[in-house]
């Protein structure tokens, strides 16, 4: 997910449902801004907070361990100005790149404790299927 993050991610084609979802994400975090109850460091800093707890999830669901690193990040309340966008927030992030919040990785726990996470994952995937293809332009 994070390899089709890129500072692009706004001009993406139409049907990368990740890309899809961020677009509507970046929407909402703007109309709270124009409504006056964000500003856009908690928009940027919020994104950061769910897109890591996401990750650690899947990363559980898919068993954890060594075998499913999950990127580390570190935020400031200082590090962002100006407007909220995506391509400024994939920016910061840091994927692919030595600079911005990317700390490293770290290690989930492995799903032993949370076998029930791992077989409720393994029957949605069976019975929604693994996705539509996505179209290579």
């Amino acid at each position: 997910m994070l390899n089709r993050l890129t500072p692009a991610a706004e001009a993406a084609p139409a049907v990368d449902e990740t890309v899809l979802l961020f677009r509507l994400a970046q929407r909402i975090a703007d109309n709270r801004t124009v409504a006056g109850v964000h500003y856009p460091v908690d928009s940027a800093h919020g994104g950061l907070l769910g897109l890591s707890v996401a990750l650690g999830f899947v990363a559980h669901c898919l068993g954890g361990g060594k075998d499913f690193p999950v990127p580390e990040f570190g935020a400031r309340g200082d590090d962002w100005s100006g407007d909220f966008t995506l391509s400024k927030w994939v920016a910061a992030l840091g994927v692919g790149t030595s600079t911005g919040w990317r700390q490293g990785s770290a290690r989930v726990a492995e799903a032993r404790a949370w076998s029930l996470l791992p077989q409720l994952w393994r029957a949605a995937v069976k019975e929604w299927g693994p996705g539509p293809e996505v179209p290579v332009a």
